[in-house]
Protein backbone atom coordinates (compact mmCIF):
# COMPACT_ATOMS: atom_id res chain seq x y z
CA UNK A 1 0.00 0.00 0.00
CA UNK A 2 2.86 2.39 0.86
CA UNK A 3 4.59 1.79 -2.50
CA UNK A 4 1.29 2.34 -4.34
CA UNK A 5 0.75 5.65 -2.51
CA UNK A 6 4.26 6.86 -3.38
CA UNK A 7 3.64 6.05 -7.06
CA UNK A 8 0.39 8.00 -7.02
CA UNK A 9 2.10 11.01 -5.45
CA UNK A 10 4.93 10.87 -7.95
CA UNK A 11 2.45 10.84 -10.85
CA UNK A 12 0.33 13.68 -9.49
CA UNK A 13 -0.04 16.56 -11.99
CA UNK A 14 2.27 19.49 -11.22
CA UNK A 15 0.95 22.77 -9.86
CA UNK A 16 0.78 25.33 -12.62
CA UNK A 17 1.98 28.89 -11.94
CA UNK A 18 1.36 31.81 -14.30
CA UNK A 19 2.80 35.31 -14.49
CA UNK A 20 1.18 37.99 -16.63
CA UNK A 21 3.02 40.79 -18.40
CA UNK A 22 1.80 43.28 -15.77
CA UNK A 23 3.13 41.17 -12.90
CA UNK A 24 -0.09 39.41 -11.85
CA UNK A 25 0.48 35.87 -10.59
CA UNK A 26 -1.73 32.82 -10.17
CA UNK A 27 -1.35 29.15 -9.29
CA UNK A 28 -3.47 26.03 -9.31
CA UNK A 29 -4.29 22.83 -11.15
CA UNK A 30 -4.52 23.00 -14.93
CA UNK A 31 -8.13 22.89 -16.11
CA UNK A 32 -7.76 24.01 -19.74
CA UNK A 33 -4.97 25.14 -22.06
CA UNK A 34 -5.15 25.91 -25.76
CA UNK A 35 -3.71 28.44 -28.19
CA UNK A 36 -5.98 31.17 -26.82
CA UNK A 37 -6.16 30.87 -23.03
CA UNK A 38 -5.20 28.96 -19.89
CA UNK A 39 -7.67 28.10 -17.13
CA UNK A 40 -6.52 27.13 -13.63
CA UNK A 41 -8.51 25.64 -10.79
CA UNK A 42 -7.30 27.89 -7.97
CA UNK A 43 -8.08 27.94 -4.25
CA UNK A 44 -10.77 30.56 -4.98
CA UNK A 45 -12.25 28.80 -8.03
CA UNK A 46 -11.59 28.64 -11.77
CA UNK A 47 -9.68 31.54 -13.26
CA UNK A 48 -8.84 32.25 -16.89
CA UNK A 49 -6.02 34.23 -18.56
CA UNK A 50 -5.58 35.09 -22.24
CA UNK A 51 -2.21 33.83 -23.44
CA UNK A 52 -1.49 37.11 -25.24
CA UNK A 53 -1.31 38.82 -21.83
CA UNK A 54 1.00 36.25 -20.23
CA UNK A 55 4.75 36.33 -19.68
CA UNK A 56 5.12 32.66 -18.73
CA UNK A 57 3.47 29.46 -17.50
CA UNK A 58 5.51 27.26 -15.14
CA UNK A 59 4.90 23.54 -14.70
CA UNK A 60 5.94 22.44 -11.21
CA UNK A 61 9.16 23.46 -9.41
CA UNK A 62 12.02 25.39 -11.04
CA UNK A 63 14.16 23.52 -13.54
CA UNK A 64 16.74 21.28 -11.89
CA UNK A 65 20.43 21.46 -12.74
CA UNK A 66 20.85 20.17 -16.27
CA UNK A 67 22.61 16.97 -17.17
CA UNK A 68 25.30 17.76 -19.75
CA UNK A 69 23.88 16.53 -23.07
CA UNK A 70 25.77 14.52 -25.68
CA UNK A 71 25.02 17.30 -28.15
CA UNK A 72 22.67 20.06 -29.23
CA UNK A 73 20.58 20.25 -32.40
CA UNK A 74 19.27 23.63 -33.51
CA UNK A 75 16.26 23.59 -35.83
CA UNK A 76 15.47 26.23 -38.43
CA UNK A 77 12.63 27.53 -36.24
CA UNK A 78 15.03 28.24 -33.33
CA UNK A 79 14.27 25.13 -31.27
CA UNK A 80 17.37 23.75 -29.49
CA UNK A 81 17.21 20.05 -28.55
CA UNK A 82 19.42 18.28 -26.00
CA UNK A 83 20.66 14.95 -27.37
CA UNK A 84 21.90 11.55 -26.30
CA UNK A 85 22.45 10.29 -29.85
CA UNK A 86 22.25 11.58 -33.43
CA UNK A 87 22.46 10.17 -36.97
CA UNK A 88 21.39 11.42 -40.39
CA UNK A 89 20.98 9.77 -43.80
CA UNK A 90 18.79 9.95 -46.89
CA UNK A 91 16.95 13.11 -45.86
CA UNK A 92 16.09 11.89 -42.35
CA UNK A 93 17.69 12.74 -39.00
CA UNK A 94 17.25 10.37 -36.08
CA UNK A 95 17.53 11.95 -32.64
CA UNK A 96 17.55 10.34 -29.21
CA UNK A 97 16.51 13.20 -26.96
CA UNK A 98 18.04 13.56 -23.51
CA UNK A 99 15.70 11.81 -21.05
CA UNK A 100 13.30 11.32 -23.95
CA UNK A 101 12.24 8.95 -26.70
CA UNK A 102 13.66 8.65 -30.24
CA UNK A 103 12.51 11.26 -32.72
CA UNK A 104 12.80 11.29 -36.51
CA UNK A 105 12.69 14.64 -38.33
CA UNK A 106 13.42 15.74 -41.92
CA UNK A 107 17.02 16.83 -42.43
CA UNK A 108 15.59 19.97 -44.03
CA UNK A 109 14.46 21.17 -40.57
CA UNK A 110 17.97 21.15 -39.06
CA UNK A 111 20.16 24.24 -38.95
CA UNK A 112 23.14 22.85 -37.00
CA UNK A 113 24.36 20.02 -34.78
CA UNK A 114 26.98 20.51 -32.06
CA UNK A 115 28.67 17.38 -30.69
CA UNK A 116 30.82 18.90 -27.95
CA UNK A 117 30.33 21.38 -25.10
CA UNK A 118 31.37 25.01 -25.45
CA UNK A 119 34.72 26.21 -24.15
CA UNK A 120 36.39 29.59 -23.85
CA UNK A 121 38.36 29.01 -27.05
CA UNK A 122 35.43 27.65 -29.09
CA UNK A 123 32.37 29.71 -28.18
CA UNK A 124 33.24 32.88 -30.14
CA UNK A 125 34.46 31.21 -33.39
CA UNK A 126 31.54 28.74 -33.30
CA UNK A 127 28.99 31.52 -32.91
CA UNK A 128 30.51 33.35 -35.89
CA UNK A 129 30.54 30.20 -38.03
CA UNK A 130 26.95 29.29 -37.11
CA UNK A 131 25.69 32.83 -37.79
CA UNK A 132 27.40 33.18 -41.19
CA UNK A 133 25.23 32.97 -44.31
CA UNK A 134 26.91 29.89 -45.79
CA UNK A 135 26.41 28.72 -49.38
CA UNK A 136 27.53 25.19 -48.45
CA UNK A 137 27.27 22.77 -45.59
CA UNK A 138 30.04 23.33 -43.06
CA UNK A 139 32.16 20.80 -41.16
CA UNK A 140 33.63 22.19 -37.93
CA UNK A 141 36.49 20.11 -36.55
CA UNK A 142 38.46 20.22 -33.33
CA UNK A 143 41.95 21.67 -33.63
CA UNK A 144 43.62 21.31 -30.26
CA UNK A 145 41.55 23.41 -27.88
CA UNK A 146 40.15 25.52 -30.76
CA UNK A 147 38.10 24.76 -33.89
CA UNK A 148 38.54 25.00 -37.66
CA UNK A 149 35.92 24.73 -40.38
CA UNK A 150 35.56 23.52 -44.00
CA UNK A 151 32.74 24.22 -46.51
CA UNK A 152 31.48 21.26 -48.51
CA UNK A 153 28.57 18.83 -48.78
CA UNK A 154 27.26 16.76 -45.88
CA UNK A 155 26.15 13.25 -46.95
CA UNK A 156 25.80 11.00 -43.91
CA UNK A 157 26.21 10.97 -40.12
CA UNK A 158 26.58 7.80 -38.06
CA UNK A 159 27.71 7.13 -34.50
CA UNK A 160 31.25 6.51 -35.77
CA UNK A 161 31.81 8.99 -38.60
CA UNK A 162 30.64 11.92 -40.70
CA UNK A 163 30.74 11.48 -44.48
CA UNK A 164 31.63 14.89 -45.88
CA UNK A 165 32.50 15.92 -49.44
CA UNK A 166 35.48 18.28 -49.84
CA UNK A 167 36.58 19.45 -53.30
CA UNK A 168 34.64 16.63 -54.95
CA UNK A 169 36.05 13.88 -52.71
CA UNK A 170 33.94 12.09 -50.09
CA UNK A 171 35.85 11.70 -46.84
CA UNK A 172 34.86 9.75 -43.72
CA UNK A 173 35.72 11.91 -40.72
CA UNK A 174 35.81 10.31 -37.27
CA UNK A 175 32.99 11.63 -35.08
CA UNK A 176 35.47 12.14 -32.24
CA UNK A 177 37.17 14.84 -34.38
CA UNK A 178 33.94 16.66 -35.28
CA UNK A 179 32.90 19.63 -33.15
CA UNK A 180 29.78 20.59 -35.12
CA UNK A 181 27.94 20.61 -38.45
CA UNK A 182 26.09 23.46 -40.13
CA UNK A 183 23.47 22.54 -42.73
CA UNK A 184 22.95 24.78 -45.73
CA UNK A 185 19.37 25.61 -46.74
CA UNK A 186 18.24 27.65 -49.75
CA UNK A 187 17.04 31.14 -48.83
CA UNK A 188 13.44 32.20 -49.26
CA UNK A 189 11.71 29.64 -47.05
CA UNK A 190 9.39 31.36 -44.59
CA UNK A 191 8.27 29.53 -41.44
CA UNK A 192 5.11 30.38 -39.49
CA UNK A 193 5.62 32.59 -36.45
CA UNK A 194 6.03 30.98 -33.01
CA UNK A 195 3.62 31.90 -30.23
CA UNK A 196 6.25 31.17 -27.56
CA UNK A 197 8.98 28.81 -26.41
CA UNK A 198 8.59 25.68 -24.28
CA UNK A 199 11.48 24.39 -22.15
CA UNK A 200 11.31 20.79 -20.94
CA UNK A 201 13.12 19.30 -17.95
CA UNK A 202 15.90 17.86 -20.08
CA UNK A 203 16.87 21.40 -21.12
CA UNK A 204 15.48 21.26 -24.67
CA UNK A 205 13.75 24.45 -25.79
CA UNK A 206 10.98 24.18 -28.40
CA UNK A 207 9.57 26.98 -30.55
CA UNK A 208 5.79 26.53 -30.28
CA UNK A 209 3.32 27.32 -33.05
CA UNK A 210 0.22 25.53 -31.72
CA UNK A 211 -0.50 23.80 -28.41
CA UNK A 212 -3.22 22.08 -26.42
CA UNK A 213 -3.35 20.21 -23.11
CA UNK A 214 -5.53 17.23 -22.37
CA UNK A 215 -5.51 15.79 -18.84
CA UNK A 216 -1.90 15.52 -17.74
CA UNK A 217 -0.41 15.72 -21.26
CA UNK A 218 0.64 18.59 -23.54
CA UNK A 219 0.68 18.44 -27.32
CA UNK A 220 2.40 21.04 -29.50
CA UNK A 221 3.73 21.65 -32.99
CA UNK A 222 6.79 23.67 -33.96
CA UNK A 223 6.96 26.13 -36.87
CA UNK A 224 9.10 23.50 -38.64
CA UNK A 225 6.11 21.13 -38.54
CA UNK A 226 7.33 18.72 -35.83
CA UNK A 227 4.56 17.38 -33.57
CA UNK A 228 5.32 16.52 -29.95
CA UNK A 229 3.40 15.03 -27.01
CA UNK A 230 4.77 15.03 -23.44
CA UNK A 231 3.43 14.60 -19.87
CA UNK A 232 3.15 17.89 -17.98
CA UNK A 233 5.58 16.46 -15.41
CA UNK A 234 8.33 16.55 -18.07
CA UNK A 235 7.80 20.26 -18.84
CA UNK A 236 9.38 23.25 -17.09
CA UNK A 237 8.23 26.59 -18.51
CA UNK A 238 6.26 27.99 -21.43
CA UNK A 239 7.44 31.54 -22.18
CA UNK A 240 5.65 34.13 -24.29
CA UNK A 241 8.27 36.86 -23.72
CA UNK A 242 9.28 37.12 -27.36
CA UNK A 243 5.76 38.12 -28.31
CA UNK A 244 4.50 40.14 -25.36
CA UNK A 245 7.55 41.23 -23.38
CA UNK A 246 11.11 42.38 -24.03
CA UNK A 247 13.50 42.30 -21.06
CA UNK A 248 16.07 45.09 -20.84
CA UNK A 249 18.73 42.52 -20.00
CA UNK A 250 18.15 40.97 -23.46
CA UNK A 251 18.77 44.30 -25.24
CA UNK A 252 22.16 45.76 -26.11
CA UNK A 253 22.37 49.34 -24.83
CA UNK A 254 23.36 52.10 -27.25
CA UNK A 255 25.68 53.56 -24.63
CA UNK A 256 27.06 52.75 -21.16
CA UNK A 257 29.16 55.20 -19.14
CA UNK A 258 30.55 54.53 -15.65
CA UNK A 259 32.04 57.32 -13.53
CA UNK A 260 33.99 56.37 -10.37
CA UNK A 261 33.55 58.35 -7.15
CA UNK A 262 37.31 58.86 -7.00
CA UNK A 263 38.72 59.07 -10.52
CA UNK A 264 42.25 58.33 -11.67
CA UNK A 265 44.37 60.38 -14.07
CA UNK A 266 44.07 57.46 -16.47
CA UNK A 267 41.17 55.17 -15.68
CA UNK A 268 42.11 51.47 -15.57
CA UNK A 269 40.34 49.20 -18.05
CA UNK A 270 40.14 46.53 -15.35
CA UNK A 271 38.08 48.85 -13.15
CA UNK A 272 35.76 49.71 -16.03
CA UNK A 273 35.19 46.02 -16.71
CA UNK A 274 34.62 45.17 -13.04
CA UNK A 275 32.06 47.96 -12.52
CA UNK A 276 30.22 47.40 -15.82
CA UNK A 277 26.49 46.60 -15.51
CA UNK A 278 25.64 42.92 -15.15
CA UNK A 279 22.82 41.19 -17.01
CA UNK A 280 20.66 38.61 -15.17
CA UNK A 281 23.21 38.39 -12.30
CA UNK A 282 24.76 40.66 -9.70
CA UNK A 283 28.23 42.25 -9.78
CA UNK A 284 29.85 39.17 -8.23
CA UNK A 285 28.21 36.58 -10.50
CA UNK A 286 25.47 35.54 -8.07
CA UNK A 287 21.72 35.74 -8.60
CA UNK A 288 19.89 39.05 -8.47
CA UNK A 289 18.26 39.30 -5.02
CA UNK A 290 16.46 41.99 -3.04
CA UNK A 291 15.55 41.32 0.59
CA UNK A 292 15.74 37.56 0.06
CA UNK A 293 13.69 37.44 -3.14
CA UNK A 294 15.65 36.12 -6.13
CA UNK A 295 15.04 37.14 -9.73
CA UNK A 296 16.19 35.39 -12.91
CA UNK A 297 16.02 38.51 -15.14
CA UNK A 298 17.22 42.06 -14.64
CA UNK A 299 20.15 44.47 -14.45
CA UNK A 300 22.65 45.09 -11.65
CA UNK A 301 23.98 48.64 -12.06
CA UNK A 302 26.79 50.16 -9.95
CA UNK A 303 26.71 53.89 -9.23
CA UNK A 304 27.54 56.14 -11.05
CA UNK A 305 26.40 54.51 -14.32
CA UNK A 306 24.32 55.85 -17.18
CA UNK A 307 22.78 53.52 -19.78
CA UNK A 308 20.84 54.42 -22.91
CA UNK A 309 18.58 51.97 -24.77
CA UNK A 310 16.92 52.41 -28.14
CA UNK A 311 13.42 50.99 -27.62
CA UNK A 312 11.69 48.54 -29.95
CA UNK A 313 8.47 49.83 -31.46
CA UNK A 314 5.01 48.94 -30.12
CA UNK A 315 6.10 48.75 -26.47
CA UNK A 316 4.35 51.25 -24.21
CA UNK A 317 5.28 50.47 -20.57
CA UNK A 318 8.33 49.75 -18.43
CA UNK A 319 7.84 47.60 -15.33
CA UNK A 320 10.48 46.49 -12.82
CA UNK A 321 11.24 45.80 -9.17
CA UNK A 322 13.83 48.24 -7.82
CA UNK A 323 16.19 47.82 -4.86
CA UNK A 324 19.75 47.57 -3.59
CA UNK A 325 21.15 44.09 -4.23
CA UNK A 326 21.44 41.76 -1.23
CA UNK A 327 25.19 41.52 -1.87
CA UNK A 328 25.39 45.12 -0.59
CA UNK A 329 22.44 45.47 1.80
CA UNK A 330 21.90 47.06 4.24
CA UNK A 331 24.55 49.41 2.79
CA UNK A 332 24.03 51.30 -0.42
CA UNK A 333 22.20 54.47 -1.36
CA UNK A 334 21.63 55.71 -4.92
CA UNK A 335 19.54 58.15 -6.86
CA UNK A 336 17.70 56.53 -9.78
CA UNK A 337 16.68 58.80 -12.66
CA UNK A 338 14.88 57.38 -15.72
CA UNK A 339 14.32 59.52 -18.81
CA UNK A 340 12.18 58.92 -21.87
CA UNK A 341 13.83 60.91 -24.67
CA UNK A 342 14.30 64.28 -22.89
CA UNK A 343 11.55 63.82 -20.30
CA UNK A 344 12.13 62.67 -16.71
CA UNK A 345 9.86 59.69 -16.03
CA UNK A 346 11.15 58.76 -12.55
CA UNK A 347 13.46 60.31 -9.98
CA UNK A 348 13.82 58.44 -6.69
CA UNK A 349 16.24 57.65 -3.88
CA UNK A 350 16.86 53.97 -3.16
CA UNK A 351 18.55 52.80 0.06
CA UNK A 352 19.81 49.42 1.20
CA UNK A 353 17.32 49.51 4.07
CA UNK A 354 14.33 49.97 1.73
CA UNK A 355 12.05 47.09 0.73
CA UNK A 356 11.76 46.30 -3.00
CA UNK A 357 9.94 49.07 -4.87
CA UNK A 358 7.65 48.43 -7.87
CA UNK A 359 8.26 50.56 -10.95
CA UNK A 360 5.58 51.12 -13.62
CA UNK A 361 6.21 53.83 -16.23
CA UNK A 362 4.32 54.98 -19.32
CA UNK A 363 6.65 54.89 -22.36
CA UNK A 364 4.11 55.97 -24.99
CA UNK A 365 5.97 57.63 -27.85
CA UNK A 366 9.39 57.14 -26.21
CA UNK A 367 12.19 55.98 -28.52
CA UNK A 368 15.26 56.35 -26.26
CA UNK A 369 15.30 55.23 -22.64
CA UNK A 370 17.96 56.67 -20.32
CA UNK A 371 18.76 55.06 -16.95
CA UNK A 372 21.05 56.90 -14.53
CA UNK A 373 22.10 55.28 -11.24
CA UNK A 374 23.71 58.27 -9.56
CA UNK A 375 25.65 58.58 -6.31
CA UNK A 376 23.45 58.83 -3.24
CA UNK A 377 24.18 59.76 0.35
CA UNK A 378 26.93 57.14 0.75
CA UNK A 379 30.19 56.63 -1.08
CA UNK A 380 30.53 54.53 -4.22
CA UNK A 381 31.38 51.29 -2.38
CA UNK A 382 28.42 48.93 -2.08
CA UNK A 383 26.02 50.99 -4.20
CA UNK A 384 24.60 48.29 -6.48
CA UNK A 385 21.10 48.91 -7.80
CA UNK A 386 19.03 46.03 -9.16
CA UNK A 387 16.34 46.58 -11.76
CA UNK A 388 14.76 43.14 -11.41
CA UNK A 389 12.38 41.83 -14.08
CA UNK A 390 12.87 45.13 -15.95
CA UNK A 391 10.69 44.60 -18.99
CA UNK A 392 8.99 46.46 -21.83
CA UNK A 393 5.31 45.71 -22.36
CA UNK A 394 3.10 46.24 -25.38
Amino acid sequence: MGIFLVCLLAAAPPEIAIRSVNGERGAGALAELDARRVVLQTASGRKSWDLERLDEIRFGPPLDAKTVPFGIVELLDGSTLALEAFSMEAGKARLKLLRGSPLEVPSATIRSVRFAPMGDSTSVPWEKIAAAAATNDVLVVKKGSAVDYHPGVLHRVTEESVEFELDGERLPVRRSRVFALVCHHPSGRQLPAAMGTLTDRSGSTWAVRTLAASGDTMEWTTPSGISMRRPLLELAVLSFAKNNVVYLSDLKPDAVEWTPYFGLTRELDSRKIFFAPRYDRNLYGGPLAIQGDRYSKGLCIPSRTEMVFRLPEQFARLMAVVGIDDASRPLGHVRLVIRGDDRVLADMAVAGTDPPKPLDLDLSGVRRLGILVDFGDDLDVGDLLDLCEARLLK
